[in-house]
């Protein structure tokens, strides 16, 4: 039988809160992201917030009652959990000098190339509405940001924040596929989670040696990351992957950018220009539009070779 722990039925618009709920956890910890960065660097941030997230998702996948694992299982996430850990150093290398909402602006890039990456890669087909709310998300992020900046003023933070839309891009399109085989979401962001943390090592040993008191000062961030914005938020994302297509997961997530500001408006007091306004109805509009009648996955959950290893949590 399925494992839903996370997914109580096959409704595709519970797949859809889900992933906005992803969505406030990253938005809500885009500012922790930046601010840990005071105490440690980037790598260490990583392996801190993944190290963490592991323990907490012991629990998660022991519900799952995966034994034993079925075949080509570990084959079939390798690739999508190492785009993850990817994903994560250069997003988290981005903000030691680009803007947190830049950051969110230029992550959030992921939602139109995830689309085309399917149909270069994967030759997967696009549905009208998914394309335009693609769009929206873009143009509304940008005017959410302000940035509309040039080429010659693109710091090394932004573009690093870019390379991390292209590898979230992958990931999100590769652990969705993983998904379609294997409906394993809390091992499946275990897995992610360990190999972020264990490429992390080396990195971390490689460079500058850390005071105690700046591992201890970097713990509050690293414990809200760890825990919510990384065990938690990746774990919604994997359970509503194994109903909705990756483009749709993409366009869906990129709510972050609304959670995001509506913490810098409750937290630090920011007031949102006219046009930043205009953005966020525009990623709304996407979000909504998506969120209604999201987009299945192309091809039926396949595990029939390894159910009588699953069974359900009581």
């Amino acid at each position: 039988m399925r494992c839903r722990f996370f997914l109580p039925d096959n409704h595709s618009r519970r797949a859809s809160l889900l992933l906005l709920m992803a969505a406030f956890l990253w938005g809500s910890g885009n500012l922790a992201n930046k601010t840990i960065l005071s105490d440690v660097d980037p790598v260490c941030a990583v392996f801190l917030r993944s190290s963490i997230a592991v323990p907490a998702l012991l629990w998660p996948v022991w519900r799952e009652r995966l034994r034993p694992r079925p075949e080509g299982w570990l084959r079939s996430v390798g690739p999508g959990s190492l785009m993850f850990a990817l994903a994560l150093l250069t997003q988290q290398w981005g903000y030691q000098t680009a803007t947190v909402t830049n950051a969110s602006f230029l992550v959030n890039a992921s939602c139109v190339l995830t689309p085309v990456l399917g149909v270069l890669f994967w030759r997967d087909r696009l549905q009208g509405r998914t394309v335009i709310s693609a769009v929206l998300v873009l143009m509304g992020a940008l005017l959410m940001s302000g940035a509309w900046w040039s080429l010659a003023t693109v710091n090394t933070g932004d573009a690093l924040c870019l390379v991390s839309a292209l590898f979230y891009s992958f990931w999100i399109i590769l652990i969705g596929r993983h998904l379609e085989r294997f409906p394993t979401p809390a091992a499946t962001t275990l897995a992610q989670c360990l190999c972020a943390a264990l490429i992390s090592v080396p990195l971390v040993l490689a460079g500058d040696p850390v005071a105690p008191q700046d591992w201890w000062g970097a713990m509050p961030e690293a414990l809200y990351l760890g825990l919510f914005s990384t065990a938690a938020a990746f774990a919604l994302t994997a359970a509503a992957q194994t109903r909705v297509s990756a483009s749709t997961a993409a366009i869906l997530v990129s709510a972050e950018s609304l959670f995001g500001g509506a913490a810098g408006i409750v937290f630090l007091a920011e007031r949102p220009a006219p046009a930043a306004l205009l953005g966020g109805g525009l990623v709304l509009a996407a979000i909504l539009t998506m969120a209604l009648r999201p987009e299945p996955i192309r091809a039926k959950l396949r595990l029939a070779a390894t159910r009588p290893s699953l069974t359900t949590s009581q």
